[in-house]
């Protein structure tokens, strides 16, 4: 209730994610993020008085393959933009966007934006094969329509979502340039989190750590 246990969560994981100043996560926002995660795959329960409790899928998290444990963030993630973000364009626009990442070569940079407006062109060179228009009318026709994102804000909205999500657990690198994100790669776990088949040299191996 005095909300100490909320602050050793947050100065945690701040100390335990390896993120560039440029990134923007604060441990906050982490917290807000991962609580909400942890709630949707029913990891953990709400009790009385602002308590939560760890429930026997939470204590299973751990045994947990990787690539489950990676798939089912990603998804989480992709059912948040789909749902909140961009619920008009977003699910057929994030499709096309994971499409395209998964045809990037594993380890290979690439620019930043490169696949997000790659992705809304392929979308917009097709909107009568999605029904675009009638699904507009359906809904908006006799409701209010609320403001929409232009062409490039739709495409800048997938790179942001990029950095959020799909960067916080490693399934992309972000590279800086003076200081700003400007490039972007596939990483290996990230290959595996989308059922992408990688060779033993993409892999890697475990990492060399130099003090």
């Amino acid at each position: 209730l005095s909300g100490k246990v909320y602050r050793t969560a947050v100065r945690k994981l701040e100390d335990a994610f390896i993120l560039p100043q440029s990134s923007g996560f604060g441990g906050d926002w982490l917290f807000q993020y991962l609580f909400d995660f942890c709630l949707s795959q029913s990891m953990i329960s709400r009790g009385d008085e602002r308590s939560v409790k760890l429930t026997i899928k939470g204590r299973s998290w751990d045994r947990t393959p990787l690539e489950t444990k990676l798939a089912r963030l990603l998804k989480f993630s992709c059912g948040n933009w789909t749902s909140v973000v961009e619920p008009f364009h977003g699910e057929r626009l994030l499709s096309l966007y994971l499409d395209h990442l998964k045809e990037l070569p594993v380890g290979g940079w690439v620019d930043l934006n490169a696949p997000a407006f790659d992705a809304r062109n392929a979308y917009f060179s097709d909107l009568d094969t999605y029904a675009v228009r009638d699904r507009f009318q359906s809904r908006y026709q006799f409701a209010q329509q609320s403001g929409m994102r232009d062409p490039t804000q739709l495409a800048q909205a997938l790179t942001t979502w990029a950095r959020e999500r799909m960067f916080l657990f490693g399934l992309v690198d972000i590279g800086d340039l003076d200081g700003k994100p400007a490039w972007m790669r596939l990483t290996p776990l990230g290959a595996k989190a989308m059922g992408v088949q990688t060779t033993a040299s993409e892999d890697g191996g475990s990492p060399l750590i130099v003090n």
